[in-house]
């Protein structure tokens, strides 16, 4: 997870990393990018673990959620200013934290 500044909120919320497919990216390619990027990880196990339609009234728009394990150190190289740091903190105080106030669907 990671922790990025929000401007319109005016927060730094816990996040999952996230992305776009690019390129003809299937869903784990992009997942797996975009850890490395926003975390400088490498995860030797992924698997998906939940598709869904965040907005079914007006969008096509499917969200792919991922799991990783095994993870490696990899080159930090992300590609947001806004990234505050790779959250660092134990999973489980994180999301006792966030989930005290939730602010959308990939944020906690």
């Amino acid at each position: 997870m990671i922790r990025q500044y929000r401007h319109p909120l005016r927060k730094v919320l816990l996040e999952l990393p996230a992305g776009h497919i690019e390129n003809n990216e299937d869903a784990e390619k992009t997942a797996t990018r975009e850890l490395l990027e926003e975390t400088g990880y490498h995860a030797r196990e992924i698997e998906e673990v939940y598709t869904y339609n965040p907005s079914v009234n007006i969008s096509k728009q499917l969200i792919h959620v991922f799991r990783g394990r095994n993870l490696v150190k990899g080159e930090y190289k992300h590609d947001r200013d806004s990234i505050e740091d790779p959250a660092r903190s134990s999973v489980t105080e994180d999301l006792m934290d966030a989930t005290r106030e939730p602010h959308c669907c990939k944020t906690l």
